[in-house]
Parts: structure tokens; sequence; C-alpha cells
């Protein structure tokens, strides 16, 4: 019971102090209509559970945003129908029929994508660019769609600076003259002495199989 209204304090607490702020799409990070990040200050602790739920008053203005990103989709979809309709002078069930008859009626199993609704304290992160604390689904590192692309651009950037790496020099074992490698395991100063090489092993190898 003390657990229980403990918890449920720190809840109306957070709910006091959370209210002044407003929950944005650009404060999370979503894949269609999925939520796979979202801020820690969006959430809850769960009073009958271990875990986390939505702070309702917060989410309602992103719900009716997407059921209007929903609908306006369904209505640029219905047009997209009814021009193609027009067009080809047969209606969608129609060719829907001759397509179940062409190939038999098959049902393509769809995929169940994962979104936050009730988080786990497993799906608690601290994102790599702002340190701020999120909750994301298996490996997402970063909160938003603007840290992850800060996130890319430092990869990126790490990706093209030049490795100064001065290797020592050795000599080439066809032509046997010295150079200098670009990488630690180089054997040969070019391509064609490696290649000439092997060719001379694999006829040593030949005739030794045949004598």
């Amino acid at each position: 019971m003390g657990v229980a209204v403990q918890r449920f304090y720190g809840r109306t607490e957070r709910r006091y102090t959370m209210a002044k702020r407003k929950l944005t799409l650009s404060d999370l990070r979503m894949s269609g209509r999925h939520i796979f990040a979202a801020p820690y200050w969006a959430f809850e602790p769960n009073t009958y559970r271990d875990g986390y739920q939505r702070i309702e008053e917060l989410w309602e203005p992103i719900y009716a945003e997407l059921e209007r990103g929903r609908e306006e989709e369904e209505a640029q979809r219905q047009a997209r129908v009814r021009a193609r309709e027009e067009k080809t002078g047969t209606t969608c069930d129609s060719r829907l029929a001759e397509l179940e008859r062409t190939i038999g009626a098959f049902s393509w199993p769809g995929r169940h994508r994962a979104t936050l609704y009730c988080p786990t304290p497993r799906a608690l992160k601290r994102c790599v660019v702002c340190a701020q604390r999120f909750f994301g689904l298996s490996k997402t590192a970063a909160c938003t769609d603007e840290c992850a692309r800060e996130q890319r651009k430092a990869t990126w950037v790490r990706s093209l600076v030049p490795r100064n790496v001065v290797h020592e020099s050795r000599l080439c074992p066809e032509c046997s003259r010295p150079f200098t490698p670009r990488r630690k395991d180089a054997v040969y100063c070019s391509d064609n002495c490696r290649v000439a090489h092997h060719r001379f092993q694999a006829k040593l190898l030949s005739e030794d199989e045949r004598g």
C-alpha cells in the first residue's frame, strides 16, 4: 500500500510539473503512424504494474493530428482510385475479383509493428546527442529526428577523416623492390606483382602434381 501511495503521489506531482509542456510531433520519432521513440516527460508511472503509461492530457492533440493525417491519406487514396477507375473504365472490385481468379485467394500476413503505449523500464534510454531521457524501442539511440540527423552527420564526418598512418617500408617478394604500404597487411607493391606471384605458385603446384 505504501509503494502504491508513493507512486501515486509521484504521478500526481509529475502531472503538475509537466502539464505546462506541450507534446508535438517533432518530439516523437515515427515510422508511418507507428511511434518508436517518445520523450520521458510524456509518460507517468503505472500504478497497476511495473512500467509507465501515457499522460493522456499531453497525447490527446497528437491523437487528433494523427487521425486528421489518416483521414487525409484515405481521402487521397480514394481520389486516386476514382481517377484510375474513370481512366480504365473498370472498378476496383472487378480488378480484385479478376486477380483472385488468376492467382487464387491468398492473404498476405501483415507485419505487426511495436509502438510505445505502456513502455517498461527497459525501454528507458538516454539520447547519445542531447543526453535527454526518452523511451525507445529496439536499438533506438536518438530521441528525435533532429538528434538522429546529428548522429548520422557525426558518423559521416568521422568516416571522411583521413587516417594519416605511415607504415614501415618493406620489400616486395615478387620484384624485390622496397615500397611503403598503405595498409599494414599489404605484402606486394602492386596488383601486378600479387597476380604474378600467385600464378607462379600455382604453376609450381601443378608441376609437383604431375611429377
